[in-house]
């Protein structure tokens, strides 16, 4: 099996503007993409938190059960955010904004796909538009969590706040890898 992976920026965007994240772990055998959402609030923090969670273990599954302990580790990381600005004394007026949106209940949401293999076969989730394409070289499957072959600008999604349900439920994926197979896990496809 050959793995390749790549982030990138919208055209209008810089890098740093991207909220893309993905992770693959060979020891768990897992590959994960979550597209942190723009309109959101430190959606790269969250998405950073559902990729890694989800590749470096073998059992958690990106559910509302499993992700209420994450919205926790969420608000962490986001404190020891600020607290690295005002370390390096970043502009009064960023830390202030960024305590400011945590004290209101400021949230993140990001869109998932994960999956695990197990020899030949594959399983996974997936949330939103983000999402796993089969490709055989004559026909690309997509499998996403939406009911629409068509994406709108407001997708499925996990939000970092707790009291919140973000929206959509997440699909459980399945297949297995043949000759000349392709698997692409991608967002905003």
């Amino acid at each position: 099996m050959i793995i390749r992976a790549f982030i990138t920026h919208k055209q209008a965007e810089q890098f740093a503007d991207c909220q893309d994240r993905f992770g693959v772990a060979p020891d768990t055998k897992s590959i994960a993409v979550s597209d942190g959402m723009g309109s959101t609030w430190q959606q790269k923090i969250w998405a950073q938190l559902l990729v890694d969670t989800y590749t470096n273990s073998t059992d958690w599954h990106p559910s509302k059960e499993f992700i209420q302990p994450l919205c926790q580790a969420w608000r962490m990381k986001v404190s020891e955010f600020i607290q690295n600005l005002k370390d390096i004394k970043a502009p009064e007026n960023m830390i202030y904004r960024n305590e400011r949106n945590l004290a209101e209940g400021r949230s993140a949401g990001a869109t998932f796909v994960g999956i695990r293999f197990d020899g030949s076969k594959w399983s996974g989730e997936v949330l939103g538009d983000s999402c796993l394409i089969e490709c055989d070289g004559n026909e690309a499957k997509f499998n996403t969590s939406q009911d629409t072959d068509a994406f709108d600008s407001y997708p499925d999604y996990f939000d970092s706040n707790p009291l919140k349900d973000g929206k959509g439920t997440p699909k459980s994926i399945e297949g297995s890898l043949k000759d000349g197979t392709i698997l692409f896990l991608v967002s905003d496809p």
